[in-house]
């Protein structure tokens, strides 16, 4: 046979159909080929946040890396997660499955954040965001044991997050922010920090607490550092008043100081209840709880005289330790009789009111400095006066 003719007879093969039990034979050995195949080799695992976040922390100490490590978090994300399942992951709540994408959103949008004020600015929205989550875990329809848990990691979130708030304004006077923009953010960051104490506090009323979890000393420690935040923004805005581009008056500042020392009387008054109401225990816990709140409520009228005399520094002094022994009194008085529940038995709770005013709280064991009649001598005179359990 010529090469010509075996040319043609191979030609004369592609209108030759094969035979069908032939073709599903070999069907059936390619699929249990491949089978056996990706059964021998290890199984390809999706990237998950962890090991994202994992790899990142290496690279994002450099500045100069945040803008690539945030790409390469969204861009893992979406490959892990997908985009419908990042834009669902924004209305998830604390215990709820995104919950940590949603937060590793956060964290990606915070690295391309390179302008200090820009960032303080985007810490506080954040903390807003974390306090909306407290509201909206507390009043959903759950069981108690089932709600109790997400409710402490809802109080945790938003602690952690007015940390980073606070830590925040100290980088605006490093970075030369003109003095309107430090006033704006401090502004900012005082009122959300005034509705997370207020919050926390509706927060204590209504949920439930025993020996056996910890919810109370969470919200105590919380509203402590909200009231430290607050606190840190308006010494800002003091700082800040003498500027002539500040865009804050001494009147507004005073007006601001007023009403925190209102609050700070608020909560000796409701405190001081709790005590006198609790008297005939003889608990230790309430003879040291009265001997603080005594003392505070001097250093607030001394607070008061010093804002009388339009003097706000010393006046903001003597509030923080007045504020410094109230935490101290609301410790003890936690630690003596665990708030009553007034929750219903379906887990269900009342709601809470953006509107109501916070009469009770933690408020800010900052340093404390001489001011006038010496702040620091109510410090002494309480602690003189303590005898601890």
């Amino acid at each position: 046979m010529t090469e010509k003719e075996l040319i043609e007879k191979l030609s004369q093969l592609k209108n030759e159909e094969p035979d069908q039990n032939w073709v599903l034979f070999c069907r059936q050995g390619l699929a249990s080929k491949i089978r056996g195949l990706a059964e021998s080799q290890p199984a390809v695992q999706k990237l998950n946040i962890a090991q994202i976040w994992s790899f990142l922390g290496h690279i994002t100490f450099n500045k100069a890396f945040r803008p690539v490590a945030a790409f390469l978090a969204i861009f893992g994300l979406v490959l892990s997660s997908g985009l419908f399942t990042l834009a669902k992951a924004k209305d998830s709540l604390p215990g709820d499955r995104l919950y940590s994408v949603k937060i590793a959103l956060e964290q990606a949008k915070i690295l391309t954040t390179t302008s200090p004020e820009k960032k303080a600015d985007l810490q506080s929205q954040i903390m807003a965001l974390r306090l909306e989550e407290l509201t909206k875990v507390v009043e959903k329809q759950e069981p108690m044991n089932v709600k109790q848990p997400k409710v402490e990691e809802a109080v945790g979130n938003l602690q952690r997050q007015m940390m980073l708030v606070k830590d925040e304004l100290p980088k605006l006077d490093n970075a030369n922010t003109g003095a309107k923009k430090k006033v704006e953010v401090a502004k900012r960051i005082d009122n959300n920090a005034s509705q997370a104490e207020q919050t926390l506090s509706q927060v204590r009323a209504i949920m439930p607490s025993s020996e056996t979890n910890n919810l109370a000393e969470r919200i105590a420690e919380a509203s402590d550092t909200a009231s430290k935040t607050g606190t840190k923004a308006l010494e800002m805005m003091v700082g800040e008043q003498g500027e002539a581009e500040s865009g804050i008056s001494q009147e507004e500042i005073i007006a601001n100081l007023g009403q925190k020392i209102q609050k700070t009387g608020e909560k000796i008054k409701t405190l001081g209840q709790a005590v006198s109401s609790n008297s005939a225990t003889s608990s230790q816990f309430y003879i040291n709880a009265a001997i603080i709140l005594d003392q505070s409520d001097e250093a607030l009228i001394q607070a008061r005289a010093s804002l009388d005399k339009n003097d706000v520094a010393g006046a903001l002094e003597t509030l923080k330790a007045a504020n410094e022994m109230v935490s101290s009194a609301e410790k003890l008085v936690g630690s003596a009789v665990p708030s009553e529940e007034s929750s219903d038995a379906d887990g269900s709770t009342k709601p809470i009111d953006s509107n109501a005013s916070s009469t009770s709280g933690i408020l800010p064991q900052d340093s404390v400095a001489d001011s006038g009649q010496s702040s620091t001598t109510f410090i002494i005179i309480y602690s003189s006066n303590l005898n601890l359990e």
